[in-house]
């Protein structure tokens, strides 16, 4: 950071974001006038479990490649559609949602995603929180976002840099939204995240190239920090991993649907497998889950 562990004061941080401000639309420029109460720390709470338990942030966009890939597959399922994989998400167990903002559907993801978890109010599961990510590089995406009633932002560092990523983090509290900050898998990019977390973003994810780079940083989290884990990844096995190595959660994004088209199942089957108490030691991985965890459902009763 520009300024040691300290955080930008909110002059600087005003004079970081202020070109973009003349494009605002006059509704997003009055959710950036007001100050909202600050985030209760909802989605902390549902990603930090007990020991040996790992929860899952699945991320959504229809413009992957992975989706393309999927049409016309025998058995594929409708990845391109956003009010399909959000109810995967939810039945399958993920703790957090998250949709692309921006691009050619613009904030389409985002409202889409939000109202089909709307729809699952009163009932178990309920909705799941959802985070805005892709392009959230200015004040109006953290405004939009809010607009959207997103729960949080997803600001990725390595894109944006740390003095801006400080910027919009300020932003998603002083409008009510938490915020969880992508760094690289490494101990320097770890470190610098540490001002982050003391001033209330403890969803910290580090991202890397493979399981094994990211295991490699997981004692280099600051302390306080939930411990968020992202690699290219589409095995079951991968997510036990890093339960294993005291991850709290794993971010999920196209490998979780690439997987789904793969083995010709639901996302939320994937989804469920990987939330098991199974053994990276003697568990395959390949029956996704079945018959390998503490806990199995044997089957169902209808009434």
């Amino acid at each position: 950071l520009a300024r040691g562990p300290g955080l930008l004061p909110a002059s600087a941080r005003a004079r970081a974001t202020a070109p973009r401000m003349a494009a605002a639309d006059p509704e997003l420029e009055a959710i950036l006038a007001k100050d909202s109460p600050p985030p209760k720390g909802k989605l902390v709470k549902l990603l930090k479990k007990p020991t040996g338990t790992i929860t899952l942030v699945a991320e959504h966009d229809p413009t992957w490649k992975a989706v393309d890939d999927a049409k016309g597959e025998f058995n594929s399922r409708d990845l391109a559609s956003v009010e399909y994989v959000s109810f995967q998400f939810r039945t399958g167990g993920a703790a957090v949602a998250a949709a692309h903002l921006g691009g050619e559907r613009g904030n389409a993801n985002l409202k889409e995603m939000v109202a089909e978890q709307a729809t699952a109010r009163g009932e178990f599961p309920g909705p799941c929180p959802v985070l805005a990510s892709g392009e959230v590089k200015e004040d109006l995406d953290v405004a939009e976002a809010a607009r959207c009633k997103c729960a949080g932002v997803i600001v990725d560092s390595t894109q944006v840099g740390l003095e801006k990523a400080e910027a919009l983090v300020a932003t998603a509290r002083r409008l009510g939204l938490e915020s969880m900050l992508i760094v690289d898998a490494s101990a320097d990019a770890l470190a610098a995240a540490a001002p982050f977390v003391e001033q209330g973003c403890a969803l910290v994810c580090a991202r890397g190239e493979s399981v094994a780079a990211v295991k490699e940083v997981v004692g280099a989290f600051p302390k306080g920090a939930v411990k968020v884990a992202a690699c290219s990844t589409d095995e079951v096995r991968d997510v036990w991993a890093l339960r294993d190595a005291g991850f709290n959660a794993a971010f999920l994004s196209e490998g979780l649907l690439k997987a789904a088209t793969t083995e010709a199942v639901e996302v939320s089957a994937l989804l469920k497998a990987m939330r098991a108490k199974g053994s990276t030691k003697y568990g395959t991985g390949s029956n996704l889950g079945r018959g390998e965890g503490a806990k199995e459902v044997l089957g169902t009763i209808a009434v």
